[in-house]
């Protein structure tokens, strides 16, 4: 599950210009990156935030010092065997851990160590223009499920030519 919503559910390869590389590797030099307080930029795979953060939308994180708050996006590890990475909301927090979900993802991902975030989103870019995006765009409880699938009704009725 956590595989096919990932925003950044990345192929065992990657290439970045010439130089192919792991999504162990992209984790390592994102973390190094944020350890040091510097902030990260790059680019989304995947839609598990649609419509708040798109495929190929441009990402900035920067490094979060304290216990992420209910709403925010961050990016962290979902699964240390792999090192797959994703950036998702956080949906509740405890003392020690914090569970997240994908604004377009039906169920939560589960609780997650404090340890494995690396960082939350403080920006969005599309098309080269800053994207408003740190709020759900949906209200809360049923009547925001009820949203969601006149959305996806919406955009499947919209497709069918008469």
């Amino acid at each position: 599950m956590r595989a096919e919503s990932s925003l950044l559910d990345q192929p065992e390869e990657m290439t970045s210009g010439d130089t192919p590389f792991t999504s162990q590797v992209f984790r390592q030099i994102t973390a190094g990156i944020l350890r040091e307080g510097k902030t990260l930029r790059f680019t989304a795979y995947g839609n598990s935030m649609h419509p708040q953060i798109q495929h190929g939308d441009v990402i900035t994180v920067t490094p979060l010092a304290r216990v992420p708050r209910v709403d925010e996006v961050i990016m962290l590890v979902c699964d240390p065997d792999t090192a797959k990475v994703m950036v998702h909301r956080v949906t509740a927090t405890t003392a020690s851990t914090v569970t997240t979900k994908g604004d377009s993802c039906p169920t939560q991902d589960g609780d997650f160590p404090h340890s494995a975030i690396l960082g939350a989103v403080t920006r969005v870019e599309r098309g080269g223009n800053a994207v408003k995006w740190n709020k759900p765009w949906w209200p809360p409880g049923i009547v925001g499920r009820f949203v969601n699938l006149l959305r996806r009704v919406y955009h499947r009725v919209k497709r069918i030519r008469i």
